[in-house]
C-alpha cells in the first residue's frame, strides 16, 4: 500500500504540492524519535496519508483521510495491517486543515486543527522517517517536523540548511548537528568557573571540533573531532581568573555529541547521568556504609578489606572508619620527595603505622585486628604490630566512603568482619566462612554489574524491601521457586498445555531477557524442543515441525524465561540476621536497596511506596499506591485470550481491559463503553471479576463470536472492538480475528440471553457506583439494588446476578432504576 514512489508537482498559484501518481514522497530520511509531524492540507478528493514513522515497506505507521472525512489511524506491522482507530471528522474539517501526530516514547496523540482526536500506544514505532502518500492528484501545502530542543544550548538551528536535534542513546541525551557546509552548524553553552585547572570530557561521533573560549574569545582549548564510532574525548585547560567560559561544538557535516561535562580535576571521572537537556547534573557525595548493630567485640576483632585504587593516592585519604571514630585507617602522602607515605591505623587510644604508597590499579588486601594483647596491620605480605587497642563506645556502622573523604576513585572488592583477632596466614580467603558479616561485590566496579548482594542486617519485621535504579525506576520482585534446589530464582518455568497448532505461547510476564542463557521450551521430562526461539512482548515464539505438533498436542510443556529488571530475596544465608538479593540481568547500572531501618537502629520510614517484606511473607503481591489525585484515562492495555476464534456463534474469548493514567497506574472506576462491530460483548458476570476491577483495574469482558458462514477455505475475517472512556473521550480499537465455519456451533446465544447479559452489565455498573449505600440515604434506590435483602449494598449483590436467581426480574429492576433516574432528574431540575 503506497510503497511505490511518486513525484511532486508545484502549483504556484494555489501554493500546493500535488502527487503526480499514486504513491509516496519522502519528507525526511532522517529517523525521528520523540517528535511532532504536521501536515497542512485543504480538500481530499480520494485519500491522503501522513506517515510519521516509516521503518520499511512492511513496517510503518500512518494516518489517512478520505473523501468521506473518515480518519484512520493504523499501521502495517510485519506485513499485516493493524487498525488503531477510525473517526468521523466531518464537524472538525475546515478549508485549511492541519493534521499532526505527536509521539513521545510509545505514546501517540493525533491532532486535527489543534484538537486532540485520538490517543493510542504502540511500542512498534519508537522512531522512523517521515513520508506523505496518497492517490494521484492529491494536494497538500506543507509538512513540518518538530523535535524537542535544548534551551540550555544556543544554536543556529533556525537556519534553513542547518539542523540541530536532541536524540537519545541508551537513555542519555545527545545533540546531533547537521549542516551542508555553509554555514557550519553549532551549539554553545556558557558556564561560570573559578580559577584553576579543568577537564572537558564528552563522547562524539562524526566530524567537527570542540572549542573552549573566554568571554573575550580567547581560545583555551580546541579539539578536532574525526570519529567513525562513538568515542570518549578528553581535553584540559586552565583559567588564571574567575571567568565565564563558553563551550562550542560545530560541524560542516554531521556531528553527534553527548555525555559532556567540565570538572575541576586534572583527569576526567565517570559521567554523571543527566536526562535533562535544560539543566546540569551535580555529582552527589559517595557513601558506602554497613550497619553492624552490636556485632563488634570491643576487646577483640578483625576487619578485612580488599581494594584497588584507580590512581596513586596523594594527600590524606581515609579507607574506612567507624561512626564513633574509635576504629579507622587512612593513607597519608604529602607528595614531597623527603616524605614517606604510610597507612595509619587507629584502634581506640592506640595507633600503628606502616610505610606504604598505595599505587594505581594494584589490589591491596588489608587486615586490621585488635585485642588486649596487641594491634596488628597487614597489607598484602607486609605486617606491623602495635600496642594493645580496645574500642571505645558502641559502633553502629562501618563507613568505607563518604563525601570529602575519598579524593581518588577506589574499587572496594570485598570486606569481612570477625569477632576474634585472626592469626594472619597470608590468605584471608580461608577465614571468610567464619565472618560474622561480609559483602562480596561480584564482577564489577563500584557495585556495577553485580549478580547478587548480601545485606547484613534485615529490616524491621513486616517492612518493605525495595530496589530501584539510579533513575528512580522500581525493579520488580519475583518469587520463582526452584523445587530441586529449594531456592528462589530469577527465572520462571511457566507450564502450559500445547494446543497442537500454535507457534507461540503468551507467558505471564513481559520485558523478557532475550539473551537469557537457559531460555527454552521443555517437555515434562526436561527435553528441550522448538528451537530457535524468539521473544516479542509477552509472546514466546518457538518452532515445531508440522509432524511434531500432533505429538505434543494436549501435553504439558514448560516455558523457561527470565524477566529483565527483577530480583529475588533469599534469607537462608549464613550471615546473622541478613539476606541476599539476587538480580536478573539488567542494564549494568547501580541498584539502590531501600529498607525500613532495622530492629537495632533508628526506624526509617519510606514515604513514597509500600511493599510487604518478602523475608516475613512470601505471599505478597505488588505495590500499594495512596493518592488523593483522581487521574484521567490516558491509555489502555488490552489482552484477549484467545485473540482469534471460530466464527461459529458460540465461541468466546476473555477480554481484559486496563485503563491507565499518564503514569501507567491502573484506574478502577472508568466509565467504559465496549462495543463490537460483529460479535457480542458483555461483562463477566461474577463477583471475582468485579473485585479484579476494584483491586487492580482489570475490567473483564466476554466476547462472543458471531456466526459467519465460510465461503473460502482459510478465510479470515476481522472484527473490531471499540473501547471508549465516555468521561474523557479517549478510545482504542482492538482487532479480533475470526475464522468463518461451514456450520454454526451447537451452543448459540439467543436474543433473550443477550438481553439478560446486557441487563446484568447495566446493574453491575449501578452497584459499583452505589456500593456502600445506606437505607436512609436514598430508600428507593436502596430497595431496588439490595438484591439479596441483607440491608446492605455490597458486591454480594453480584453473586445474586451470577446465580441467575433474578433473571426473570431483570426487566422490572431496570424499569425501576429508569423511573428512579427520572425522579432524580426532576429533583435536580427543580
Amino acid at each position: 500500500m503506497y510503497t511505490q514512489p511518486s513525484t511532486l508537482n508545484r502549483d504556484v498559484t494555489a501554493g500546493t504540492f500535488i502527487l503526480e501518481e499514486a504513491g509516496y514522497v519522502l519528507v525526511s530520511n532522517e529517523s525521528y524519535g520523540d517528535s511532532k509531524v504536521s501536515l497542512q492540507y485543504g480538500d481530499v478528493s480520494s485519500k491522503l496519508l501522513l506517515i510519521p514513522k516509516y521503518l520499511s515497506d512492511d513496517n510503518f505507521l500512518y494516518v489517512s483521510i478520505d473523501q468521506e472525512n473518515k480518519l484512520h489511524i493504523a499501521a502495517v506491522a510485519k506485513g499485516s495491517e493493524k487498525l488503531y482507530g477510525e473517526i468521523n471528522i466531518t464537524e472538525k474539517v475546515k478549508d485549511m486543515n492541519q493534521l499532526s501526530v505527536l509521539s513521545h516514547g510509545t505514546r501517540f496523540t493525533v491532532f486535527l486543527n489543534d484538537h486532540v482526536i485520538f490517543k493510542f500506544e504502540s511500542a512498534l514505532f519508537l522512531s522512523g522517517s517521515v513520508r506523505i502518500a496518497g492517490e494521484a492528484n492529491e494536494a497538500f501545502y506543507s509538512c513540518e517536523i518538530e523535535e524537542p530542543q535544548s534551551i540550555a544550548w544556543d544554536s543556529n538551528g533556525s537556519l534553513g540548511n542547518v539542523e540541530i536535534k536532541v536524540i537519545k542513546i541508551d537513555d542519555v541525551n545527545y545533540m546531533k548537528l547537521i549542516s551542508s557546509g555553509d554555514p557550519a552548524a553549532f551549539i554553545s553553552q556558557s558556564i561560570r568557573l573559578t580559577k584553576g585547572s579543568f577537564t572537558l570530557s564528552f563522547e562524539a561521533l562524526g566530524e567537527g571540533k570542540a572549542v573552549v573560549s573566554t568571554s573575550a574569545n580567547e581560545v583555551l582549548l580546541e579539539l578536532n573531532i574525526v570519529e567513525e564510532n562513538m568515542n570518549l574525548l578528553v581535553g584540559r585547560f586552565s583559567l588564571p581568573n574567575d571567568e565565564t567560559i563558553k563551550i562550542t561544538f560545530e560541524t560542516g557535516s554531521n556531528l553527534t555529541v553527548g555525555k559532556h561535562q567540565v570538572e575541576p580535576n586534572i583527569k576526567h571521572t565517570t559521567y554523571i547521568l543527566n536526562k535533562s537537556v535544560e539543566t546540569a547534573a551535580e555529582r552527589e557525595g559517595a557513601l558506602l556504609s554497613f550497619p553492624v548493630k552490636n556485632l563488634i567485640d570491643n576487646k577483640s576483632g578483625s576487619l578485612f578489606l580488599s581494594l584497588t585504587p584507580k590512581s596513586t593516592f596523594k594527600g590524606e585519604q581515609r579507607l574506612f572508619w567507624s561512626d564513633n571514630n574509635s576504629l579507622s585507617a587512612k593513607v597519608i602522602n604529602s607528595g614531597s620527595e623527603n616524605y614517606e607515605p604510610h597507612i595509619l591505623l587507629t584502634v581506640g587510644d592506640s595507633s600503628v603505622e606502616m610505610p606504604l604508597l598505595l599505587e594505581n590499579n594494584r589490589t591491596y588486601n588489608i587486615l586490621v585486628s585488635w585485642s588486649d594483647e596487641k594491634t596488628e596491620l597487614h597489607v598484602n605480605k607486609e605486617s606491623v604490630q602495635g600496642p594493645p587497642g580496645v574500642l571505645s563506645g558502641t559502633i553502629h556502622r562501618i563507613v568505607f566512603a563518604e563525601e570529602e573523604s575519598i579524593k581518588e576513585e577506589v574499587i572496594l572488592e570485598e570486606w569481612a568482619l570477625f569477632n576474634n583477632q585472626l592469626i594472619y596466614e597470608g590468605d584471608i580467603k580461608n577465614h571468610l566462612k567464619y565472618a560474622v558479616m561480609q559483602s562480596l561485590f561480584d564482577g564489577g566496579i563500584s557495585g556495577q554489574n553485580v549478580t547478587w548482594s548480601e545485606i547484613p542486617v534485615a529490616p524491621i519485621d513486616h517492612s518493605p524491601i525495595l530496589v530501584q535504579k539510579e533513575n528512580g525506576e522500581t525493579l520488580q520482585k519475583v518469587s520463582f521457586f526452584d523445587h530441586e534446589t529449594g531456592e528462589y530464582v530469577t527465572y520462571n518455568q511457566e507450564p502450559f498445555v500445547y494446543d497442537g497448532k500454535s507457534d507461540y505461547v503468551e507467558v505471564a510476564y513481559k520485558n523478557l531477557d532475550e539473551q537469557f542463557r537457559d531460555i527454552a521450551i521443555r517437555t515434562i521430562d526436561g527435553e528441550k524442543i522448538g528451537e530457535p526461539y524468539r521473544i516479542d512482548g509477552k509472546r514466546f515464539y518457538f518452532n515445531l515441525y508440522d509432524f511434531e505438533k500432533p505429538i505434543y498436542k494436549n501435553k504439558s510443556l514448560f516455558a523457561t524465561y527470565q524477566v529483565n529488571d527483577t530480583y529475588t530475596i533469599d534469607y537462608n544465608i549464613k550471615a546473622v540476621d541478613g539476606y541476599r538479593i539476587n538480580f536478573a540481568k539488567h542494564d549494568g547500572g547501580s541498584r539502590i536497596v531501600y529498607q525500613e531501618g532495622n530492629r537495632y537502629g533508628e526506624p526509617k520510614k519510606l514515604a513514597t511506596m509500600i511493599d510487604l517484606n518478602p523475608i516475613q511473607n512470601q505471599n505478597h503481591e505488588g505495590f500499594l499506591y495512596v493518592t488523593e489525585t483522581i487521574n484521567k484515562t490516558d491509555s489502555f492495555r488490552i489482552t484477549a485470550t484467545p485473540d482469534r476464534l471460530h466464527a461459529d456463534g458460540g465461541s468466546s474469548s476473555t477480554l481484559i481491559i486496563e485503563p491507565l493514567d499518564y503514569q501507567g497506574n491502573f484506574l478502577s472506576h472508568s466509565n467504559l463503553q465496549v462495543i463490537a462491530e460483529k460479535g457480542f460483548i458483555t461483562r463477566h458476570i461474577s463477583k471475582d471479576a468485579v473485585e479484579a476491577q476494584k483491586r487492580s483495574g482489570q475490567y473483564l469482558y466476554e466476547y462472543y463470536a458471531p456466526y459467519i458462514q465460510s465461503e473460502v477455505d482459510g478465510e479470515v475475517v476481522e472484527d473490531y472492538i471499540w473501547i471508549t472512556d465516555l468521561d474523557n473521550q479517549i478510545g482504542i480499537g482492538y482487532k479480533m480475528l475470526l475464522r468463518p465455519v461451514k456450520e454454526a456451533g451447537i451452543v448459540q446465544l439467543t436474543n433473550s440471553d443477550k438481553r439478560i447479559l446486557t441487563s446484568k452489565t447495566t446493574l453491575i455498573n449501578y452497584l459499583l457506583m452505589y456500593e456502600g449505600l445506606e437505607k436512609y440515604e436514598d430508600e428507593l434506590l436502596f430497595s431496588i439494588l439490595d438484591l439479596d435483602q441483607d440491608d446492605r449494598i455490597t458486591m454480594n449483590e453480584v453473586t445474586v446476578l451470577e446465580s441467575n436467581k433474578k433473571d426473570h426480574e431483570l426487566a422490572i429492576i431496570l424499569n425501576q432504576l429508569e423511573e428512579w433516574e427520572g425522579t432524580k432528574d426532576e429533583v435536580t431540575t427543580s
